[in-house]
């Protein structure tokens, strides 16, 4: 061992970064067991954060024109929830007329069987569905059965069913986020003064103008990602409308919310138009929706937006995957 190498481990510079990689430990298990344990409580108050966040400019332009400020934001909550609430019933209904279209989804389960049966007999894909006990024997249901995708004895209707499930359970939650959101905007309203109060003089105008500063820069970034990501979804519906995909509103919501998330995120909201494409269309078909979903992704999402904000997303790709990795683990979808 060197002498560099002895003298990592030696004196008062070993005892600090032992004591900062320890501390830095204890503070990440705490941290994601207050995640995990106040679930219930921190994630509506992280996505009313969020919402607050993408409110705030618009109750900015209005109260820029002469609007009281509390007024402004309950101005733009209204419009807010109206959009959420139209927006999650027509999702609903979709997906109920579509459990309710018993035609329609025997026509799901016999193509979905045929794609399966193709899938099993590929040379690659085929060793993978028959590893276990009678596998060449199983239908597509035994082994989402088995995955625990669903149910023993379900159908893949059972899906569509567990999402009208989550979507009205929504409901709970957003009426916990509407809380933390009204008290948030409140809180808003008076933080300029209580800097003030805590930091007189010179102190208060510097941690105002940082706050200024962080605010114009979310500001930018929720008006290009809504922007973008109101495109994105609205050509995405167009094609997928050329296609007949079913549930098309639906995954034009997804697409939209998902753009928030930078780079990856307008990428995952294709999966599932793609799997029902995957499962109705040809091959020929399939293949051409594939790619203008993914041209039309790249163009609002590494074109559009690179000229609307003149650069683009310092965020490393790898770090963000992990952090909605982590995200998706403690807190689900």
């Amino acid at each position: 061992m060197s002498d560099s190498e002895l003298g990592f481990f030696e004196g008062d510079l070993f005892q600090r970064r032992l004591s900062i990689i320890t501390n830095f430990s204890l503070l990440t298990a705490i941290i994601f067991f207050a995640l995990i344990s106040l679930e219930s409580v921190l994630k509506p108050l992280v996505i009313a954060l969020g919402v607050y966040f993408v409110l705030k400019p618009g109750a900015d332009a209005l109260n820029r024109t002469g609007f009281n400020v509390y007024l402004s934001y309950l101005t733009v909550l209204m419009l807010f929830v109206l959009i959420i609430v139209s927006s999650s019933y027509f999702a609903y209904s979709q997906i109920d007329d579509l459990v309710d279209d018993t035609e329609k989804m025997d026509e799901y389960e016999t193509n979905l069987e045929k794609k399966y049966s193709q899938m099993k007999d590929a040379p690659v894909m085929g060793s993978f569905f028959n590893n276990s006990e009678d596998g060449e024997n199983t239908t597509m249901n035994d082994n989402l059965a088995e995955w625990g995708i669903i149910e023993e004895g379900g159908t893949i209707s059972d899906i569509f069913v567990e999402a009208m499930a989550y979507l009205a359970s929504f409901a709970t939650t957003a009426i916990t986020v509407l809380f933390f959101l009204i008290f948030i905007i409140f809180e808003a309203g008076l933080l300029p003064a209580r800097i003030i109060a805590a930091y007189p003089g010179a102190g208060a105008d510097l941690i105002n103008e940082i706050r200024r500063d962080i605010e114009k820069s979310i500001n930018v970034y929720i008006i290009v990602k809504t922007g973008v990501g109101l495109g994105t979804a609205l050509c995405a519906g167009v094609l997928m409308l050329m296609f007949d995909i079913d549930l098309w509103f639906l995954w034009v919501l997804l697409t939209f919310l998902m753009n928030y998330v930078p780079y990856i995120g307008s990428l995952i909201a294709t999966i599932p138009p793609l799997i029902l494409g995957l499962i109705l269309l040809s091959p020929g078909s399939f293949v051409l929706l594939l790619v203008l979903l993914l041209v039309n992704q790249q163009i609002w999402g590494n074109i559009i937006e690179t000229k609307w904000t003149g650069s683009q997303l310092d965020i490393s790709p790898v770090l963000l995957l992990v952090v909605v990795a982590l995200g998706w683990w403690i807190w689900g979808i």
